[in-house]
């Protein structure tokens, strides 16, 4: 039985996906005194360790024992680097998220005084940059804090209702340069949802939707069903998840965010923790998206 146990923890993808990927971008994101901080913790004790345990043996006169116990330590100190490791490598994922999130507050405090104030550029510059930045930090924020989901892309869709009438814009995508398409429709030919995003626009009431494998849609079914692919490009994401954005209380939403991603990670085991950070994120683009869906006549050329 523990065998058995010992093998699944092993095997586990949240522990193959989620600890390897902490590896990955142990960079310069945290103080250089919080690492030596750890590091020096983790091998003073170490070696605090093996010269007190090295003592002591001396003294007994076991070499026996003393080889054993120098070869457990050699392991116990594999080990305790390993785990030095992924908690600076997780410190620094926490820390990079929540600069985005701050970055993203600043941004709204700063695009809110300049909106307030006499200026020559268009508000709708303004806030499209506001968005750009935000998008861009919430990119990062899913990237930092879900490292195992394996994110490729987060885009931001806005639903028009004047040029392209039945369309749902791609505002800004963030992490794969190309889009797969600039307008996504709203509704198919049999009058149901057009896409994944429109169906989580118009679900009621409005909710997440989730296909885990786009290369298999017809045959999952469920929200998979609305994924429309791309009929020139190729995808490089296997995974997608699209959320409302919410906006005033009872009123249908005309926004939505998107992320793409391709790991063997379960995502279901996710999406309720990113769904509530973008909810929190949601009141900072509502209040610029409204901007760009009152005048989106002046977004697009004739």
């Amino acid at each position: 039985m523990f065998g058995h146990g010992y093998l699944y923890l092993i095997c586990y993808p949240w522990w193959m996906h989620h600890v390897f990927a902490e590896l990955k971008p142990v960079a310069g994101r945290l103080s250089e005194s919080l690492f030596l901080f750890f590091h020096l913790l983790t091998y003073a004790g170490a070696l605090a360790a093996v010269w007190f345990v090295e003592r002591k043996l001396a003294h007994e006169g076991r070499p026996n024992l003393r080889r054993r116990m120098e070869l457990l330590l050699a392991l116990v100190v594999l080990i305790a680097v390993f785990v030095d490791t992924c908690v600076v490598a997780h410190l620094s994922h926490q820390l990079a998220a929540e600069e985005a999130r701050h970055s993203i507050q600043e941004t709204d405090r700063l695009t809110t005084i300049i909106l307030s104030q006499p200026h020559q550029t268009s508000s709708l510059v303004i806030c499209d940059q506001a968005i750009t930045k935000i998008v861009s930090q919430i990119y990062s924020i899913i990237k930092n804090d879900f490292p195992e989901i394996g994110l490729t892309a987060v885009s931001l869709h806005l639903r028009v209702s004047h040029r392209h009438a039945g369309k749902i814009w791609n505002v800004v995508q963030v992490g794969r340069e190309t889009k797969n398409r600039e307008f996504l429709d709203l509704k198919s030919e049999g009058g149901g949802p057009g896409s994944l995003v429109a169906a989580a626009l118009l679900s009621q009431p409005p909710r997440r939707v989730y296909c885990p494998d786009v290369n298999r849609a017809k045959q999952l079914g469920g929200d998979c069903t609305y994924y429309s692919p791309p009929t020139t490009e190729t995808i490089d994401y296997t995974e997608l998840a699209c959320f409302p954005l919410k906006s005033a209380i009872g009123a249908p939403p005309f926004a939505g965010i998107c992320i793409d991603g391709q790991s063997q990670y379960p995502w279901t085991e996710r999406l309720n923790e990113i769904e509530q950070d973008l909810d929190t994120q949601a009141s900072y683009l509502f209040s610029r998206l409204t901007v760009l869906a009152a005048d989106d006549q002046c977004l697009f050329q004739n």
